[in-house]
């Protein structure tokens, strides 16, 4: 069953499945640059630009991929670090603990981007904030 599973995932045609699949579940050395290109692919040419709820999917789609944002053009991201800071309206200038600000936390943390300072306090603001049973949730849906 496990080898069935590998090989499907192998064969998937699917570039970033298939470096995930060597690289997380494998263990092996390889290349991003055929993940990198296939993604690049489905998006459009200046998604940094874009606004909003699909600028956050667009980052999720490159962490989604195994990627290392660190070989890509810090333009892509500065949106993303903005939210992180407090941008994007949040109030106070603080990580303003909405889904969209989650969601971009993880991907640049996947991206390799978990050390940087503004994601670094954005973690030790976690502890203060986490729910009863130690989990997180969407600042808007708290009080429903």
């Amino acid at each position: 069953m496990y080898n069935d599973t590998i090989n499907w995932l192998l064969n998937s045609g699917n570039p970033a499945v298939q470096y995930r699949t060597k690289t997380e579940l494998l263990g092996l050395e390889d290349d991003p640059e055929e993940a990198f290109l296939w993604i690049r692919q489905k998006l459009p040419d200046d998604w940094y630009r874009t606004k909003g709820l699909w600028y956050v999917y667009y980052v999720n789609a490159l962490a989604e991929c195994g990627l290392d944002g660190s070989g890509m053009p810090s333009e892509w991201f500065e949106a993303a670090m903005d939210r992180i800071r407090g941008g994007f309206g949040s109030e106070c200038g603080s990580f303003d603990f909405t889904c969209e600000s989650f969601l971009l936390l993880q991907a640049l943390v996947s991206l390799g981007f978990g050390e940087k300072p503004d994601i670094r306090r954005v973690f030790a603001m976690l502890p203060d904030n986490r729910l009863p049973d130690g989990g997180f949730l969407c600042k808007m849906r708290r009080n429903r």
